[in-house]
């Protein structure tokens, strides 16, 4: 039995939703305004309960609660009673807080229906049990002051909450099954607007927080109501009854927390969600550094798991900084309501207590905020189990969540810097000042997307009214060191507790970094260099002490203070690591503190600092890639200055002889990549000098003796090119533990200097000749880079080498060949022990051309090393088995090589080598000879490249394998062979011969992945050899087992003439993971892929023939005419082809081949290809093909579900980009489902083509972006109507463009034209009637450059069509008379689209807006940009150069410039002085046009344009160059 209507209803009437007919509303018999929702809603609207979105009937209250109390004031129960309604409902509003402290509120129960029955929706009532008035009262009124804080809510949208199957407010636990599913999805977004309302246990003690959670580091004061320290506490009672408040729109245990900015956050709360609910995962760590939102994000998933039937409880947990087990099992007791369960424990007991309480919960989460060291859950009783409890917790160490053994952890990332805007206007709250606008944006991109620092600086900005404090503060932001009071106080306290976590050594560690530039990336092997430099890393090893640098930074990784980034460097990833911008400045702010700093690098001075600025107590000094042009004369008076950093200071120049006269303290000075000539005479004084940096000073050639310089522990001379001879003195360095003399132009050492330095840990001469004896004397030497005379030298060397933990060694090899025959030594290729520009872990000799001797009988091969090159070696090969250690082997010019040189004993040979490399070996004719090699087996050879081998004929020599069938019995030679890469091997016919008579060889590629063949003449297929015998073979059979070639993802093959076919049919049924093709210069190249054509065909195999295809690059082809021919091309439908490139394709007409006579009755809608062929395409690019008609033809149309950009060059034939068949034959609501995704068309060098999409077509491409035109000599406009083709009418036209249904992409940008009065001078014609909506589309982008004859660009009737259009850029056009014009240029010719005037633009519209950018440049016939003066409310930025006959810009001639205008660009080869002759020439009607306008143009060189532009790019994060 249903419970009875609330009286409420009695004061309304349902009505019919008139939006929604199957809805009902109620209106309201008093005032007879409707609304939506329920009985909650009708009684805020007579008064009876306080919320908000809905207003108060006047006329209700007039007539019913004209009685007032005593006390002057009406409560909400009182007005109740007086309209008649019961009062036992519990409702809240300003007056009805007041509770008296001794009334009972134990059984107060009450109708609450918060929506009719009527309507479909369920009725609920709130059923309360509360232990204490006072404290109720108490928390009532600190509820109440939350909500007044909180923006409106509408009721309507707020959705009841659900605790144990429970709804709240709801007395039945299946009272709304229906709400309860819907609970489970409900989004974020809503339920951080719910505050909790929660009961307070008896004298709350710190650490129990009521109704909100605690105020973490993460986020400053304003969003927090509490103590740091305070617990959120889960809503069940001990008596497992819930308690809550009817506030209304507010839900009982959600958090008070802002909204989530950015996808990344919202992505962490749902993956978090998807973890915890759908994979059941037990344990979740969050890290990330501390103010960037961690608990934030935590606070929407403890909204997201209240609004979850699923979970029973969720208690929150602040652990904080220095909390001990003891204090954390206190306040996870307090947190599940039973604070007192501890009492009388023995210590070693109150695990067991802890854990067996929380064992008997149900499904329930455990949030632990702040942690900041690892604890063992056993030790403090927290039970993580399945269908019990979860954990998730959130430290600013990831090293916290690793040792806590989390099942997942995720890192939190910074905000971008659309997301710091976006968080910045959300937080600064008033207007915002157009002209303040570029600078706060500056000011959140300056906090580097970490949503403390924006919060405090947008709440810091509020009080400043004026630009310059705007101006001001950006300024300060940008130098390190003078920062924001706000800062300061606010965010620093914040990142310090992370800092002072650090022992002393990481402290120091981390200050290093922050001398580096902002966002910069350090290498880690130079950080660790400069913390040994300082002495923040001591040691007797520098091995050890590399390790203990990595280990340091590792830590500081993981404590989120230092980020991982990896750099690029001559195409070789190494390890780097960039520092946060805030975090920086809080490092330079405690360095200040501790000891003064200068530090200025990155600001791009011009000037050296001047005198007043070197102050007497500076310790430091940093002004690395600071941009100085003027060294100065100066000598600093800075006698406590220890470091000095220079280097990238400046690109030429010297410091004057006397810079270092008055710096005696100093011990690093690091001077590389400058442009010194000459190091000051003054600094041999420096006695207390430790390290002495000039690395890639190129001009360098003179450097002052030495010998002074006794404490000298490090000199570093790399790759000064123009240093001839060693400094002078070097003999008397004997504290020297590091020397590098590599890459520069010395090319000798004295005798005995190298013997003399017996501290040396690393040594790098390269080129340099050493004696072998000498290096024996350097006990301590771990790190060698040199060259010996001859093998005796090496063997010297071997006998004594101890400590030795990295080399490179060349032996008779005087240096790198300019040719590029031989590889450099030095210059190690091989990136697979690590880091190439580390100092650890290489192990390489190259045996030179050094004359006669023997492998294992004149010397021995150090049986470590790694990399072995040997050049112009005719001896034996014995010593090469017992290399255990060998990964690479490179053979160069053995010309008595004629099979891989290794004995054919049994066994293992070279058991790690993972690269073998042969070039030039003229005798060598099959890699394997079965009857030498049969024993032969490399388990771990990945990589195998053979060059130049003019004798080559086959891998495997197949010939003799036939009379040895007992190879079968042996397994595959290269069982992990996954790279292949022949070249030059003008006698390979194919790379494997397969016949019937030799299917018992055993080299079937089985995990190749990369073939490469380059230059091989005779070449004609991959797998050759098949007899009479096999032609029946199918395409679904080949004579090689099934998993031969299987794991084959890309293959290359160039300038092979006589191939006919990449994939052959022997191969073709193979090829289950190939995913790239790239084929160039093969001028018999017929088919790129070869299906045999067979009757009946075979059955298809699963997915097709190359199922996993996404990358096909074909060039220089001459008789390749079509991609593909559906007849022929038998299951062959590329489903997951990407990419498509052809280039240089003489014969090529189609990518799909022409249909047979049978096939005439395709139309456009069917394709004789299944439709998910073609289907992942995304990018076509052709380029001189000049046959080709069109890129998409009719066949190909319908598959391209997926294609983006298109891409013509050189297409001199091509009468169509896409080719539309006749539209009789498509149903025209289907029409605009074609290409639905193509964003770019760019079309070049096609000399043919009249305009790039006729006007038709455009409208149906409901993505496109851009359009680019290039050279293009008979272009007269990008998008064109019929009347270019002798006055054709558009057909597409004549019927009702099709309306978009709701669901499809065209619907999300349709914009009603109410065609009126805009320019009634032009007077188009108008739209077909037919016409009441028009698709606009998204054309954001239009460059045309060197169309010489094209008058216009656009009309402006299309223009008007345009409103996302936002850049236009011209270039070269010689007969460019207006850039947006109107139709008067071609007399005579009608619009096909336009039958009525354009419509103005309403201020709300998009075209209103919109912000427009023009480049106009070297258009010597322009006259006019556009006489539609309009167009000045859209137009943002004009960049204009050489435009000689544009005398007046008719949108800029007003009494003030236009309202988006940011700024005019003028323009110069040179210095901007032509543009500004052109500028003081221009006619104006308006006398005061110029002047308004002079504050936003600029004159700048061609130079100076580019620079800030790529600025402006890198700011945006289009483009930003690393720190290397």
């Amino acid at each position: 039995m249903g419970k009875p209507k609330h009286s409420c209803w009695e004061y309304v009437k349902s009505i019919q939703d008139p939006a929604n007919p199957s809805k009902r509303r109620w209106q309201c018999k008093y005032c007879n305004k409707d609304y939506a929702g329920g009985a909650s809603r009708i009684k805020v609207h007579l008064g009876l309960e306080r919320g908000q979105g809905i207003e108060i009937c006047q006329n209700f209250k007039k007539r019913h609660m004209s009685q007032v109390p005593e006390n002057g004031m009406s409560s909400a129960a009182e007005n109740a009673q007086v309209a008649g309604f019961p009062s036992s409902g519990l409702v809240f509003n300003q007056e009805s807080l007041n509770i008296p402290p001794q009334t009972s509120l134990g059984g107060i129960q009450g109708p609450m229906r918060s929506i009719e029955s009527e309507m479909d929706l369920s009725v609920h009532t709130l059923d309360l049990s509360v232990g204490n008035s006072t404290r109720l009262a108490a928390t009532i009124n600190d509820f109440a002051a939350a909500v007044d804080s909180q923006p409106p809510v509408d009721p309507s949208n707020i959705v009841p909450q659900q605790y144990d199957n429970q709804i709240m407010p709801c007395p039945n636990p299946q009272a709304n099954p229906q709400h309860a599913m819907e609970q489970q999805n409900m989004s974020a977004s809503t339920m951080n607007r719910e505050p909790m309302v929660d009961r307070v246990a008896e004298n709350p003690g710190p650490g129990v927080q009521s109704g909100l959670p605690p105020n973490g580091p993460d986020l400053p004061e304003e969003y927090h109501q509490a103590d740091a320290m305070q617990v959120d506490r889960d809503t069940c009672s001990e008596r497992g009854q819930r308690t809550g408040a009817a506030f209304p729109g507010l839900t009982r245990d959600a958090i008070l927390v802002p909204e989530l900015v950015g996808q990344e956050f919202n992505r962490v709360v749902n993956e978090i969600w998807d973890y915890i609910t759908k994979e059941n995962i037990l344990s979740v760590g969050i890290y990330g550094m501390g103010g960037v939102g961690k608990t934030t994000i935590v606070k929407h998933l403890y909204n997201k798991v209240c609004a979850n039937a699923d979970f029973g409880n969720i208690f929150w947990v602040t652990v904080s900084k220095d909390c001990s087990i003891h204090q954390l099992q206190n306040k996870i007791a307090k947190a599940i309501k039973v604070p007192h369960l501890f009492e009388d424990a023995d210590e070693s007991m109150r695990p067991t207590l802890l854990f067996n309480h929380l064992s008997k919960q149900k499904k329930s989460l455990i949030i632990l905020d702040d942690l900041w060291q690892h604890l063992e859950l056993r030790d403090v009783g927290i039970p993580v189990m399945k269908d019990g409890i979860q954990l998730v917790l959130t430290t600013r160490n990831c090293r916290v969540c690793e040792r806590m053994s989390c099942e997942r952890t995720i890192g939190v990332k910074p905000l971008s810097n659309e997301e710091s805007w976006t968080l910045f206007v959300r937080k600064f709250g008033a207007d915002l000042s157009p002209s303040w606008e570029p600078t706060a944006k500056s000011i959140a991109e300056e906090c580097k997307g970490m949503p403390l620092a924006i919060v405090v600086m947008a709440a810091s900005m509020r009080g400043v009214h004026s630009d310059h404090g705007w101006e001001d503060t950006l300024e300060t932001l940008k130098h390190p060191g003078a920062l924001q009071e706000d800062m300061q106080t606010s965010v620093f306290p914040i990142l310090r507790y992370s800092y002072d976590c650090l022992d002393a050594e990481k402290q120091q560690c981390l200050l290093q970094c922050a001398l580096y530039p902002e966002d910069w990336k350090v290498c880690r092997e130079e950080l660790i260099e400069l913390c040994i430099d300082e002495g923040v890393i001591r040691g007797d090893s520098r091995w050890k002490m590399h390790n203990k640098g990595h280990r340091l930074l590792d830590e500081l990784e993981k404590a989120c203070l230092l980020e991982y980034v990896p750099i690029h460097v001559g195409g070789y990833e190494t390890k780097a690591v960039r520092m946060h911008d805030v975090i920086r400045d809080m490092a330079l702010y405690i360095m200040n503190a501790n000891s003064p700093c200068m530090v200025k690098s990155g600001l791009h001075l011009d000037d050296m600092p001047g005198e007043d600025e070197w102050m007497p107590n500076l310790q430091r000094v940093s002004l690395i890639k600071s941009g100085i042009r003027v060294v100065s004369s100066m000598s600093p008076n800075c006698p406590q200055l220890t470091t000095l950093l220079l280097s990238a200071g400046w690109e030429s120049g010297d410091l004057p002889e006397c810079f270092f006269e008055w710096l005696p303290g100093l011990k690093v000075i690091d001077l590389s990549d400058t442009g010194i000539r000459k190091v000051p005479e003054s600094i041999t004084n420096l006695e207390k000098l430790n390290a002495l940096i000039l690395k890639r000073c190129y001009q360098l050639y003179v450097i002052p003796s030495l010998a002074k310089l006794t404490s000298l522990k490090k000199l570093d001379l790399q790759s000064c090119h123009s240093l001839k001879e060693a400094p002078d003195g070097l003999g008397m360095l004997v504290n020297l533990t590091y020397l590098d003399f590599s890459d520069t132009s010395i090319e000798k050492i004295s005798d005995g200097v190298i013997g003399k330095l017996q501290k040396l840990q690393y040594l790098a001469t390269n080129y340099i000749e050493v004696k072998g004896e000498e290096i024996a004397k350097l006990k301590k030497l771990e790190s060698l880079y040199c060259r010996f005379q001859n093998v005796n030298e090496l063997s010297e060397h071997i006998q004594h080498a101890t400590m030795i933990k990295s080399y490179v060694l060349s032996i008779g090899f005087h240096g790198y060949d300019d040719q590029g025959s031989l590889p450099d030594p030095f210059d190690d290729e091989d990136n697979e022990f690590g880091n190439p520009f580390s100092m650890w872990g290489k192990k390489s000799i190259f045996l030179g051309d050094i004359g006669q001797y023997s492998m294992g009988e004149t010397f021995h091969l150090p049986r470590d090393v790694k990399t072995l090159t040997v050049e112009h070696y005719n001896g034996t090969w014995s010593d090469i088995c017992r290399l255990e250690d060998l990964r690479v082997f490179k053979i160069f010019d053995c010309r008595e090589v004629s099979a891989l040189p290794f004995p054919s004993q049994q066994g293992d040979h070279c058991p790690n080598l993972k690269e073998l490399r042969i070039s030039r070996c003229p005798k060598l004719k099959h890699l394997l000879v079965p009857r030498h090699s049969c024993n032969l087996y490399f388990k771990k050879l990945e990589k195998l490249v053979i060059e130049d081998c003019g004798e080559l004929e086959s891998i495997i020599d197949e010939e003799e394998s036939l009379e040895l069938p007992f190879l079968s019995q042996h397994g595959d030679h290269f069982p992990n062979f996954n790279e292949l890469y022949i070249s030059h091997c003008p006698k390979l016919k194919h790379l494997l011969v397969v016949s019937g008579r030799s299917r018992s060889s055993t080299l079937y590629l089985k995990k190749l992945e990369k073939l490469q063949i380059c230059g091989c003449e005779q070449l004609e297929s991959i797998i050759g050899g098949a007899t009479d015998e096999e032609e029946s073979l199918t395409s679904s059979t080949s004579p090689l087992p099934p998993d031969a070639f299987s794991q084959l993802q890309s293959i290359k093959i160039e300038s092979c003439p006589k191939m006919k076919n990449v994939v052959g049919p022997e191969l073709l049924p193979l090829l289950h993971n190939l995913q790239r093709i790239r084929v160039n210069e093969a001028s018999n190249m017929e088919e790129i892929i070869a299906v045999p054509s067979l009757s009946p065909p075979p059955p298809p195999p699963p997915g097709g023939h190359c199922p996993n295809l996404e990358e096909l690059h074909i060039s220089t082809c001459p008789k390749l005419k079509h991609l593909l021919v559906p007849r022929h091309s038998c299951h062959l439908y590329l489903k997951k082809l990407e990419k498509l490139e052809i280039w240089d394709c003489e014969e090529l007409e189609s990518i799909i081949g022409a249909a047979t006579d049978e096939e005439e009755s395709l139309t456009s809608s069917t394709s004789p290809l299944p439709p998910d062929a073609f289907s992942q395409l995304q990018s076509i690019q052709i380029s001189y093909c000049p046959k080709m008609k069109n890129v998409v033809g009719p066949e190909l149309l319908p598959l391209l579900h997926n294609l983006q950009r298109i891409h013509v060059h050189g297409a001199s034939n091509m009468k169509e980009i896409i080719a539309v068949p006749s539209p009789t034959s498509i149903p025209a609501a289907m029409f605009p489902l074609q290409l639905p995704l193509l964003t770019s068309i760019s079309v070049s060098g096609c000399l043919e083509r009249k305009r790039v999409l006729t006007l038709e077509l455009f409208m149906f491409l409901p993505n496109l972006q851009t359009i680019i035109v290039r050279d293009c000599k008979e272009m007269k406009e990008v998008i064109g109507g019929q009347e270019l083709d002798h006055g054709a009418t558009s057909s597409l036209f004549l019927s009702p463009i099709p309306a978009a249904s709701p669901g499809n992409q065209l619907s999300t940008r349709k914009l009603a034209l109410n065609l009126s009065d805009l320019m009634a001078s032009l007077s188009p014609p108008p739209i077909p009637a037919t016409t009441s909506t028009l698709f606009l589309p998204l054309l954001t982008k239009i460059y045309v450059e060197q169309c010489q004859q094209m008058k216009r660009v656009l009309t402006l009737e299309l223009f008007m069509l345009l409103p996302n259009l936002q850049t236009i850029r011209v270039h070269n056009c010689k007969e460019m008379k207006e850039v947006i014009g109107s139709q008067e240029l071609d007399p005579g010719s009608p619009s096909s689209l336009f039958l009525s005037p354009i419509p103005a633009a309403s201020p709300d519209d998009q075209l209103s807006s919109r912000k427009l950018t023009l480049e106009l440049d070297d258009l010597e016939e322009l006259e006019s940009i556009c006489r539609w003066t309009g167009l000045r409310d859209l137009i943002h930025v004009i960049e204009i150069s050489r435009c000689p006959k544009l005398k007046r810009i008719e949108m800029l001639d007003d009494a003030s410039p236009p309202p988006s205008l940011k700024e005019i660009v003028l323009i110069d080869k040179v210095d901007g002085n032509r543009e500004r002759q052109w500028w003081e020439s221009l006619e104006w009607v308006h006398p005061e046009a110029k002047t308004t306008l002079e504050p936003c143009v600029l004159f700048e060189s061609r130079l100076e344009y580019l620079v800030r532009r790529q600025e402006e790019m890198a700011r945006r994060g289009v483009f930003i160059q690393g720190g290397q």
